[in-house]
């Protein structure tokens, strides 16, 4: 799997005028979630002394008992079914410091990092075309599995969290929705 996403990694890279670290630390703080009701994508906030904070979206978990990052088990510290985020608490193994957070405009390049269908570490590549106070709207469509993907721009700052698609104004295509960082914020500080 990791083969895999090395060889989409290096594809990436070269498509995007990202930082190559940017890129690497994306994946590093990628994180599996998985609950009763389905899985997802989580990005990894902090970790200090074994325990992280990992970001990712309510409706993976909705009300179940039983909610794991990886291989481990969770505490759910806390969600908003209004904005659609949940923050647990989980075991991880590097310290890590706390992640930065950015806005992004439009016409601006995003990626985000997500376990489509169970394909760990998966890389999407695209342009933020629109935003509200609450939401960016990309032109690349995020497919189930990417939600609670962290999203970020060139530079490795998470602009926003993945968490699912919108038909675009006017019934053309879809779009992904992913909340923005401003939103995300308040939430944390809730």
């Amino acid at each position: 799997m990791k083969l895999y996403a090395f060889a989409v990694y290096a594809a990436f890279a070269a498509a995007m005028p990202a930082d190559k670290s940017a890129v690497q630390m994306a994946m590093e703080r990628n994180s599996f979630v998985h609950s009763e009701s389905g899985h997802g994508s989580g990005v990894l906030l902090d970790c200090f002394n074994h325990k992280g904070r990992v970001l990712s979206n309510f409706h993976i978990l909705m009300h179940d008992e039983r909610v794991g990052v990886g291989v481990y088990e969770v505490r759910v510290l806390k969600v908003s079914p209004k904005y659609d985020l949940a923050l647990l608490e989980s075991r991880c193994d590097d310290n890590l410091p706390t992640l930065k957070f950015s806005d992004v405009k439009v016409d601006e390049d995003i990626f985000y990092v997500g376990n489509p269908m169970g394909v760990i570490d998966s890389l999407v590549r695209g342009r933020a075309i629109n935003l509200d106070d609450k939401y960016i709207y990309s032109d690349v469509l995020a497919t189930e599995g990417f939600s609670g993907s962290g999203t970020y721009n060139a530079k490795g700052e998470l602009v926003g969290i993945c968490n699912g698609w919108k038909k675009s104004p006017g019934g053309g295509s879809a779009l992904a929705l992913i909340t923005r960082a401003s939103v995300i914020k308040e939430f944390l500080k809730e």
